[in-house]
């Protein structure tokens, strides 16, 4: 077949023409539609986040002010999200403020925002602008917020975000928070020390005083230190200074109380003593012995000083019943601790009196029972509150009476003695001078003059220093006057000297019937403004009755204040009771007789154990009794004579027998009642008896006669 030439018919090569022209349109420059546009994805997206410029901070104070930055950068994609968005969730540590917010756009303000916070959550939601999203290409975004720890933060959360830290975390979404998301974090650590959130507030004026208490905090060996001991125990003390403030300008003293060594936190700085042996060693009978050199020790070895002469010792124990030392010795006193010996754990404010836990709160006398031992340390004795004072719900139960017991449960006050002790004291005062040095100092009472329902009390003394206060105490006949486990419910007036002589003038006798005894003896101290005092205390007793209203009837009893006595051997020299012969009959029970036991040698004074050791009490004229009254020292009974004789005489030299071979078996005071009245001038006592196995002297606080 012969080759034929394709002719094209004009339909189809009009197709053809059509189809190239319309596929080479895509290509050309210009008059056609614009092309398609890449659209944004997630990962056209980069998400950063910094805090104070950093990937993690480090906070070290509690006011440093935070600034935590998320930074969105676009590339030139078109963005068509129904809803971009970056949401940051924060820590309520850390309230978020509006007006500390701030968006911005290569540092200009961007305003096509809206800006949420809710529940502590910043959302920052991009808005179109001209419909569109197109501001946002090839731009970055910034989204800063300032913000500080909020206030009030607790020791527990400080703690919390020392340990763990805090993560913020931010995320941005095109859509809804639930679908894709971008995210990026950092980390905000702390290295605040819990301590600073501390505000418990003492005594405003406490860098005053110069002097300041030793607080020593002693672990045994078995035991580690109670979580929080710092804080609870600063706490104790800190409002035992508003305590004091309060009483002290209550008695008409400067509003002040006591120095406490503080650290920049406003927390007490505590000795922390690490004990050699267990807590089972260091008991309440012998424990502060072993206590004492150890602490004396840890100073030395730590190369510590002292902040003044006294100190108060708190044991760390597990709480419950413990054998520790509790109880004030000196200028020292020993205490416990265990956790929940918290101030905001007692019943109700000693301050205030409003009610804290009620009966929920502590029962024991653990804090009353250290703020006690604290006054002994303090040099505050015993004293009880008056019939006016102990039924009257502003006063209550004196602190250093029976306080230790109702400390924090029922009312309890500072006494106008403890506050004139205190005013004197080392750690009271505002002055550096010297404290305690020996003065030399007497004392007499010169009278009681009893009127009705009042007393007046009378007397004079001498003194190388300033006396400051005067104290006439009424204490149980049957205790010994200051000292040891006496003079809880002891009643107290405190008066101004009168140059070298004080008057305590119509002393209500009513307040004496707080007690359920009778029988009171008299004691006066003076108080010297270097914190020495004097005592001085009448052997005679004082009953109280009840005759249409409340006196007082007083012993019938025979001296005139002239009488002297010689002894048979040299006495010892003992400053604490005025060893002298005189002190037998000087009508004062704080000054003692005190002879060496045969075979003994005391002070150096020896007595041949074969010695008849007498005291010869020289009346100065003829003089009638019926009764002898002898009074022990009352301080241990090993120094007290057994058996005595008694002898009279006219001349001095020939005595006949009174009565021989008494026996004296109370250890406070013994009443020898003669068969037959005695008439003489002389007197002859001799120690018949005595403790052989353990002290080296006898002694005897005062010698009465009754007619």
């Amino acid at each position: 077949m012969a080759n034929k030439k394709f002719k094209p018919c004009l339909p189809i090569l009009f197709l053809l023409l059509s189809f190239c022209f319309f596929s080479c349109g895509d290509d050309a420059p210009a008059g056609g539609e614009e092309p398609e546009q890449p659209v944004a994805q997630l990962t056209d997206v980069s998400l950063s986040q910094t805090l104070n410029g950093q990937q993690a901070h480090q906070l070290a104070t509690l006011d440093e002010e935070l600034t935590l930055t998320s930074t969105l950068s676009f590339n030139e994609k078109k963005i068509n999200w129904s809803s971009p968005a970056l949401e940051l969730t924060i820590s309520n540590l850390l309230p978020i403020e509006r007006e500390n917010i701030i968006v911005t756009s290569e540092g200009t303000a961007l305003t096509s925002v809206e800006i949420t916070t809710e529940n502590n959550t910043l959302k920052v939601a991009l808005v179109k602008t001209n419909g569109s999203y197109d501001y946002l290409k090839a731009k970055t975004i910034a989204v800063t917020l300032k913000a500080k720890l909020k206030a009030g933060i607790t020791e527990d959360e400080l703690s919390g975000l020392n340990y763990s830290g805090l993560t913020f975390q931010s995320i941005f979404y095109g859509d809804a928070p639930d679908k894709n998301i971008k995210s990026n974090a950092t980390t905000l650590v702390s290295v605040v020390n819990p301590d600073v959130l501390y505000n418990v507030k003492g005594d405003p004026n406490n860098s005053l005083y110069p002097y300041k208490l030793n607080v020593v905090y002693f672990v045994p060996s078995d035991r580690q230190p109670n979580p929080g001991y710092r804080k609870r125990i600063s706490t104790i003390l800190l409002k035992h200074q508003l305590f004091t403030c309060k009483w002290m300008k209550h008695w008409g003293y400067e509003e002040k109380s006591f120095g406490l060594p503080l650290d920049e936190n406003g927390m007490i700085n505590i000795v922390a003593v690490n004990g050699r042996e267990p807590l089972s060693a260091y008991t309440y009978a012998d424990g502060a012995g072993k206590m004492r050199p150890e602490i004396d020790s840890w100073y030395t070895t730590n190369n510590l000083a002292r902040h003044s002469e006294h100190t108060l010792v708190i044991t760390a124990t597990p709480g419950g019943s413990v054998d520790v030392p509790f109880f004030g010795t000196g200028k020292t006193c020993y205490a416990y601790d265990y956790p929940e010996m918290a101030y905001e754990n007692m019943q109700i404010d000693p301050i205030t009196g409003s009610t804290i836990k009620g009966g929920a709160g502590i029962t024991n006398n653990s804090i009353g029972g250290m703020l006690h031992e604290l006054g002994h340390a303090l040099n505050q004795p015993h004293v009880g509150a008056g019939y006016s004072q102990r039924y009257d719900p502003a006063f209550g139960i004196a602190l250093m009476g029976s306080g230790n017991q109702t400390w924090g449960k029922a009312p309890t006050f500072f006494h106008h003695a403890s506050a004139a002790t205190l005013n004197n004291c080392q750690i009271a005062s505002k002055t550096e001078k010297t404290f305690y040095e020996t003065i030399s100092a007497q004392l007499k009472i010169s009278s009681v003059a009893i009127q009705g329902n009042r007393c007046t009390v009378k007397g004079n003394f001498t003194a190388t220093t300033d006396v400051t206060d005067v104290i006439v105490r009424f204490y149980n006949a049957d205790e010994q006057f200051l000292g040891g486990g006496h003079g809880y419910t002891s009643i107290a007036f405190v008066v101004k000297p009168a140059g070298n002589t004080f008057e305590l003038t119509n002393a209500p006798i009513e307040e004496l019937r707080v007690n359920s005894y009778t029988n009171y003896h008299i004691g006066v101290t003076i108080l010297m403004n270097n914190g020495t005092a004097k005592s001085a205390s009448l052997p005679y007793t004082y009953s109280l009755v009840n005759n249409n209203g409340y006196t007082l009837e007083s012993d019938d009893l025979v001296n005139n204040g002239d009488w002297t006595v010689e002894t048979s051997h040299p006495l010892p020299e003992d400053a604490a009771i005025s060893n002298a012969p005189g002190s037998l009959v000087d009508g004062d029970l704080s000054t003692c007789l005190s002879m060496v036991k045969p075979g003994k040698t005391y002070g150096g004074i020896s007595v041949e154990s074969s010695a008849n050791v007498w005291a010869i009490i020289d009346f100065k004229a003829e003089t009638e009794f019926s009764q002898i009254i002898l009074t022990n020292r009352n301080f241990q009974e090993y120094l007290n004579a057994k058996a005595v004789s008694f002898y009279g005489s006219n001349d001095g030299k020939t005595f006949t027998p009174v009565k021989v071979n008494v026996e004296l078996p109370d250890p406070k005071e013994n009443i020898i009642v003669l068969e037959t009245k005695a008439k003489c001038r002389y007197l002859k006592m001799t120690f018949d008896r005595w403790d052989d196995s353990q002290g080296s002297t006898m002694q005897f606080a005062e010698l009465g006669l009754k007619n």
